[in-house]
């Protein structure tokens, strides 16, 4: 096969209108084959210093991005590819950087075509060493722009035109070294055929005695496993008694319990009654002594009436019937009494049965009220089990995000936060969401933002932040049209694509804050979230690139809005920030200890008010 070998570049320089102080080259690459075509999965390193910057690895079109980089440097640009020879690049930009620095162009593009040759394994070592950067690019002191070393480009063509011819012939003596090869190979094989016959036949021999002991020694394992079977499944029926035999006597405990209670309830009705009827036998005792002593008084007055009657004057006669009429209307009035306290203590009676038959009216109600609550809290405790199954496994987070923590703190069983996380193409991508409300609505809006999260990378395919929202967002509201009534719910989110020290964000309403060398770094989030609102324009991203030592978060606001303290009011984003600050360089693990301790310091005796989503990862 002919090995072709050529190297076409070419340069485009777009200047930005304005100067700027960081001038700034950004390369774009396409490697191709001898036959013109890309290849992908090549390995592309921009090194100073033999210092590696940055790697990429070229697309299935052949081509790839380098971070901008700075004038003031010289760079070394290296193509790698396992079966090909490896070839470099040098862009030299100190070289009349100094003597015409005002007038260098503020940004400009290097877009060169490289052509790689496959690796035959030949003998020449000239071609597979490289013996020195196949190009050049230097500052151009005429206009200062970025321009190629034409001179040392045109010299190294020709020096590795004269490595093709000898290749050439090279390649030619290869193939006939081939042939003899394959002919000495072609002996040998026939050869090894004849002893490889001769052992196969003492081999099939020991094959049919060694089968016959793994006969036996099957039906030994196949018993042991069926009595091992047989043993479990005994134990498992024995612990299913015995959860049964533990459900019943909770049940009779309970039923003993409530029928004390009922028990309590009718000796304290009875002791009730008994004290009415006490009362009522004093008040007739007393009534009794009141008549005895009024008929005592009575006899007193008529003997003395009676000792002197002959002396009583017609005045005294008449007193004596006024006070006659007196004792009479007293008896009156005492039976009118007896008659009231009779018909009320009969009155007391029935509203006591109607007291007792409500009674047991709400206790009835009231149990079918617990039996109820508590299907409705085995729901929830369901609907809970289904949105755990949904988030991500703490393994698969430790496996990509290793030094990092999640504190999740919903406010109900089931909560409108979630935390997300999808490693595809070798990219990680994670975040922080915040769905409309809290409890059992919450949660059924976080499904469809994590279903609609998932699609846009697994089904359409997409890493850059900024177009997973806006496909997320067209997802969900295309689910909430589906409803006859208006729907506005929605989610705000943190969403990050982290790449070795490249991290790529965009928000909706929720930021990203990063701690560098004991500050705060905050990227804001667009102001608007994900579903229905009145502007509509598309998710910017943010690309960082991460140093050593970095702390980022991704949170909700349910700490920051949290009531508490001793005044009781919202603990406040400014809190939250100088918090972080103070335990930044703490483990992750110790950071989430902490957060908590917190949180539930500051809330004290006030109930939650929202959920709690915060994702910490240190570099």
């Amino acid at each position: 096969m002919k090995v072709v070998f050529y190297i076409l570049f070419f340069c485009c320089v777009i200047p930005f209108l304005s100067q700027e102080n960081n001038n700034l080259i950004v390369f774009y690459g396409a490697i191709k084959n001898s036959k013109g075509k890309g290849i992908s999965s090549v390995s592309v390193g921009l090194y100073e210093n033999d210092t590696l910057l940055e790697k990429v690895l070229t697309n299935k079109k052949g081509k790839c991005k380098l971070s901008p980089f700075t004038y003031g440097h010289v760079y070394k640009i290296k193509f790698d590819k396992k079966g090909f020879y490896s070839k470099h690049i040098e862009i030299d930009l100190v070289k009349n950087y100094n003597s015409i620095k005002s007038s260098i162009e503020a940004k400009a593009f290097l877009e060169p075509s490289i052509t790689l040759i496959k690796n035959e394994g030949g003998s020449d070592q000239r071609i597979s060493k490289e013996i020195g950067a196949i190009a050049k690019a230097y500052i151009n002191p005429n206009n200062g722009k970025l321009d190629w070393d034409y001179n040392y480009n045109k010299k190294t063509r020709e020096e590795v035109e004269e490595f093709i011819e000898l290749w050439e012939v090279i390649e030619k003596n290869e193939v006939l070294k081939k042939q003899f090869e394959i002919y000495t190979q072609k002996i040998k094989a026939a050869e090894d055929k004849l002893v490889k016959a001769e052992l196969e036949n003492e081999i099939r021999k020991k094959e049919l005695e060694s089968k016959k002991e793994k006969d036996s020694l099957l039906e030994e394992q196949n018993e042991y496993l069926f009595s091992y079977l047989e043993s479990e499944l005994e134990l498992a029926n024995k612990e299913n008694e015995l959860k049964e035999k533990v459900l019943l006597k909770n049940k009779t405990l309970l039923m003993k319990k409530e029928l004390n209670n009922l028990k309590k309830a009718k000796k304290i009705e009875e002791l009730n009654n008994e004290k009415k009827i006490q009362d009522f036998i004093l008040k007739n005792s007393q009534l009794e002594i009141k008549q005895k002593d009024a008929l005592a008084i009575k006899k007193e007055r008529e003997l003395f009436l009676l000792n002197k009657e002959k002396t009583l004057t017609e005045e005294n006669l008449q007193k004596q019937k006024n006070i006659r009429n007196l004792i009479l209307s007293g008896f009156g009035l005492l039976i009118i009494f007896l008659t009231y306290v009779f018909f009320s203590l009969k009155k007391s009676r029935k509203s006591n049965a109607i007291i007792s038959k409500q009674k047991d009216d709400i206790n009835k109600s009231h149990l079918e009220l617990q039996q109820k609550h508590k299907e409705i809290s085995d729901s929830i405790n369901y609907a809970k089990t289904i949105q755990t199954a949904i988030l991500p496994q703490t393994k698969i987070i430790k496996e990509y995000l290793e030094n990092s923590f999640i504190l999740y703190k919903p406010k109900d069983i089931v909560a409108g936060d979630f935390y997300w996380m999808e490693h595809f193409e070798g990219k990680t991508l994670f975040a922080a969401a915040d769905c409309t409300g809290h409890g059992v609505p919450g949660a059924m809006v976080s499904v469809i933002c994590n279903n609609a999260l998932n699609r846009s990378v697994r089904e359409f395919r997409l890493t850059n932040p900024g177009e997973i929202l806006n496909n997320t967002k067209k997802l969900v509201i295309q689910e909430f049209e589906k409803s006859e009534k208006d729907v506005h719910d929605g989610m705000d989110i943190a969403l990050c694509c982290l790449e070795g020290n490249r991290l790529s964000y965009s928000g909706a309403n929720n930021p990203l804050w990063i701690i560098r060398k004991n500050e705060i770094i905050e990227y804001k989030a667009d102001k608007q979230p994900i579903g229905n609102y009145r502007l509509k324009k598309p998710f910017s991203t943010h690309e960082i690139t991460l140093e050593k030592e970095d702390v980022f978060y991704l949170l909700s606001d349910g700490y920051a809005d949290q009531f508490g303290g001793e005044k009781g009011k919202k603990y406040k984003t400014i809190n939250l920030k100088n918090f972080l600050l103070c335990i930044h360089r703490e483990p992750m693990v110790k950071q989430k200890k902490l957060l908590e301790k917190e949180f539930e310091s500051w809330k004290g005796e006030y109930d939650q008010i929202d959920d709690v989503c915060i994702i910490g990862v240190k570099i």
